[in-house]
């Protein structure tokens, strides 16, 4: 059934079924959201599915006799749920990059202020 996946691609097919988010499955196996998101395409692509919901369909009920319809749909719910766009998160890079330029910023102010002071101690 899966034996086209790789290893890393069945790790992460096995985490899709249990119903964790691509977030989680980055996070849990400390890849980027980018990297799972690469693996999951591939996964779709070797089993011929073309959502979570079809890979869960599909797969879910063959392989634990217990799920039912309803555990597909409450799988299904909870990886949409936590399933956030990545692009409308903000990295801690890019927050670390905000801090420096604004820090710049307020010393070059602080730089011209003292300028300015100096100037007016002169005149």
């Amino acid at each position: 059934m899966h034996e086209k996946l790789t290893p890393r691609e069945q790790e992460i097919f096995n985490l899709l079924l249990e119903g964790l988010s691509l977030k989680k499955i980055a996070y849990n196996l400390n890849i980027s959201y980018s990297t799972a998101d690469n693996y999951r395409g591939k996964i779709y692509l070797k089993l011929g599915v073309k959502s979570i919901q079809e890979l869960l369909i599909k797969y879910s009920q063959n392989d634990d006799p217990k799920n039912t319809d309803d555990t597909v749909d409450a799988k299904i719910d909870t990886i949409d749920a936590n399933d956030s766009e990545p692009e409308k998160m903000i990295s801690l890079s890019k927050v670390k990059n905000i801090f420096l330029l604004l820090t710049a910023a307020f010393l070059l102010i602080i730089g011209v202020l003292i300028v300015i002071i100096i100037n007016l101690g002169k005149n």
